[in-house]
């Protein structure tokens, strides 16, 4: 079980709202601050210019990743799809999110997607991808996991594989490590025996206290504990 307190932490947000929506001022960022003051963490906090095109933004936060060394955690709280996210990397260029994550975390850092349908697999049907068991297979945050892997990281990811809040979606897969490469577990399977308790649990603390988790064992603990 992790201690995240006064851990070393890379958290990123978009700087501006999207059209007619307050994502970033609503959502983001303030669950932003709910994630640093959960943890204990010690944070840099790096906001985009989500108004810059895609590959500006990959530019602007991975020189802003270059400049740190041994973090324990990274967040990106930002908007997802199933095959990249608002922060500028794509599957086309994952694997230089994968570079960049590499150098700046240490090799157990844990690296948390909150963004919607990063764990979804790489087609377009949405049914299997609640489906029960592991699953997510070369979908973005799949790929991120791999691109990581292969350079050494031993950590574990986690990312939501639906469309919801960005920290409070109950819908959440881990991939580790010791699992089968592309796929992840789910941290409470749907309308399992827990599952009515997690999704309410979802919205407090748990949501971000969950990623202190290492093991299955430990997850699965703290979930029956609900």
């Amino acid at each position: 079980m992790k201690n995240f307190q006064g851990a070393k932490a890379f958290i990123c947000i978009p700087a501006f709202d999207s059209p007619g929506k307050r994502d970033a001022t609503g959502a983001f960022r303030p669950e932003s601050v709910a994630l640093v003051k959960a943890l204990g963490l010690h944070a840099n906090v790096r906001i985009f210019d989500n108004n810059r095109a895609l590959p500006d933004r990959r530019k602007e936060v991975g020189l802003a990743l270059d400049r740190v060394t041994d973090l324990d955690l990274v967040a990106f709280l930002c908007h997802g799809w199933r095959d990249g996210i608002q922060a500028g990397w794509t599957i086309q260029t994952v694997q230089d999110l994968g570079d960049r994550l590499a150098l700046a975390c240490k090799r157990d850092a844990t690296i948390a997607l909150y963004c919607c349908d990063t764990a979804r697999d790489n087609d377009g049907d949405r049914k299997d991808d609640v489906a029960c068991g592991p699953g997510g297979r070369r979908g973005f945050a799949s790929c991120l996991s791999d691109a990581m892997r292969a350079r050494g990281w031993r950590g574990n990811l986690w990312a939501h594989p639906t469309t919801a809040h960005t920290t409070k979606n109950p819908y959440v897969r881990v991939f580790r490590q010791d699992e089968e490469p592309e796929l992840g577990d789910w941290a409470c399977e749907p309308h399992s025996e827990h599952w009515a308790k997690w999704q309410a649990a979802m919205q407090g603390a748990i949501r971000f206290r969950v990623l202190e988790c290492e093991t299955e064992a430990e997850l699965a603990t703290r979930v029956g504990a609900l």
